[in-house]
Order: C-alpha cells, then sequence, then structure tokens
C-alpha cells in the first residue's frame, strides 16, 4: 500500500499495527453468513407516504420513541425528499468510489449492494423529526441534539418489519457509530463496526461536510478531508486505507501537501 498520500495528514505517525487486521475485515455483524448477499434493491419503495405510515402501523414502539416530540406522528415528507434528492445519492457515488480506490484484497470483502440499499435509506428515520429541528438555521440545544440522534434508530425501527435485509437494518442503525463507541445509537450484542460500516459512515460523514445545509456552507474537500482525519482517522474510528481511498477519489491528492 502506497501511504505518500497518508503521510501528508500525518498518518505515519499513527501506530498502524492496531489496524492489523483490518478490524471487521473479515467479520461481520453476527449472525450474518460470508456469503450472504442483499437482495438487489434501491429502497425506494420504502420511502412513500403510504410505505412509511404502513411500517409505523406495524410497530407500536415508534410511537414510544418518538411520542415526547411528534405524538401524532406527522411526517416530514418535504425533508425526506431533500435528503434522498442530494445526500443520499451523493452517499452512493461517494461509497462507489471509496471502494473502486481500495486494495483488491480489501474490496472482496466488501458487499457493495448492502452498501447502496443502506445509503439509500439510512436516514429514512429523519421523516419523523420535526421540521422545526431537522432544518433548523442556528446551532440545536442539547435536548434538539437528543432527538435528531434519534432518527438512526427510528430508521431501524421504521425498516424492521420489511423484507429489507437484516444486514441492511443493521447498517442504517448504526451508520453513526463506531469501533470507539463513541456514536448512537447504543450498541447490542450484534454490533461489528465492519468494512461496508466504516466505508458508509465515511461517504455520509464527507457529503454531510461538502453539502450547503440550512445551518452551514458547503466545506471544500479540503476542508472535510481534514475535519475527517483529525475527528475520525487519528482516533481509529475509520482505517485509513478507507480514508485513502476517498482522498484518491476525490482526486484532491496535489492540494494536501501543505495540510499540517
Amino acid at each position: 500500500m502506497d501511504f505518500r498520500i497518508l503521510s501528508s495528514f500525518g498518518i505515519n505517525s499513527i501506530n498502524k499495527s492496531k489496524f492489523q487486521p483490518l478490524k471487521g475485515h473479515n467479520v461481520t455483524f453476527v449472525g450474518q453468513n460470508a456469503d450472504d448477499r442483499v437482495e438487489i434493491n434501491s429502497g425506494g419503495k420504502y420511502l412513500s407516504e403510504s410505505s412509511i405510515r404502513q411500517m409505523i402501523q406495524n410497530n407500536p414502539k415508534i410511537q414510544e420513541i418518538i411520542g415526547d416530540v411528534n405524538p401524532n406522528l406527522e411526517l416530514n415528507l418535504d425533508g425526506l425528499a431533500k435528503i434522498q434528492q442530494g445526500h443520499s445519492s451523493d452517499m452512493k457515488r461517494i461509497s462507489s468510489q471509496i471502494i473502486d480506490n481500495l486494495p483488491q484484497s480489501m474490496q472482496s470483502n466488501i458487499n457493495k449492494e448492502a452498501i447502496f440499499e443502506a445509503a439509500t435509506l439510512h436516514d429514512i428515520g429523519k421523516v419523523l423529526i420535526p421540521s422545526e429541528i431537522l432544518n433548523k438555521p442556528g446551532k440545536l440545544t442539547n435536548q434538539e441534539h437528543v432527538i435528531m440522534e434519534k432518527h438512526s434508530t427510528l430508521g431501524y425501527e421504521l425498516l424492521k418489519n420489511t423484507n429489507v435485509d437484516e444486514y441492511v437494518k443493521k447498517l442504517v442503525k448504526y451508520h453513526h457509530q463506531n469501533a470507539n463507541l463513541t456514536g448512537y445509537p447504543k450498541i447490542d450484542d450484534e454490533f461489528e463496526p465492519d468494512i461496508n460500516l466504516q466505508i458508509l459512515s465515511l461517504a455520509d460523514t464527507y457529503s454531510a461536510l461538502t453539502e450547503k445545509r440550512p445551518y452551514k456552507e458547503a466545506l471544500s474537500p479540503k476542508q472535510a478531508l481534514t475535519i475527517i482525519y483529525h475527528q475520525k482517522i487519528k482516533s481509529g474510528e475509520i482505517h485509513p486505507f478507507i480514508f485513502n481511498a476517498l482522498i484518491k477519489s476525490v482526486n484532491q491528492v496535489p492540494a494536501f501537501s501543505n495540510i499540517n
């Protein structure tokens, strides 16, 4: 592996032995067989109003999770539509580029179909987050953060009784969790931050940083990668090979030589 790209971020100062073997490289979520294959499905059929209302009806636990802030279970369909048109499709593109730039030995352990379907569905839970929180132009309060963080659990519960593959459901549930367990929601015995989850999480973060949102301007690729390096790579949340693949995919290598 060529570490010249990573060295401009100081990767050589990281004890790379902690990443050997890649956590999750040869393991997956408990219960998933190596030969499992996710049915090729964009996941789009689960995003209609009728489908979402049916999913809510099929799982009373959703009312418990969001009851205090959305007692009537009103759907933020406009917010979900905007996510699907921009962020989710962007995540698929970024994930695909990361995969294409990974070493061949790592690509053989990737479940691309699962990543793509999870990218489509990962933020479906935000349909139950009130618009005044989801699209708030300023900083969220602590309580609003707690509510916003419910979206990944809500996404899992919405999909729980559907035909979506169980592994995809877990990717949706844990796309904000990591190997250091500093994310959300709280883990269960089946949690494993494998290579697919790391790719999905990295694509999610990079897309979020580089797109304009009501509360922030879009960051440049260089700015986004610098933040990701300091927040996720140095801490060991994402394997440096996966980060290296992202750097290659955005074709910004020459611009990184002056990053400390």
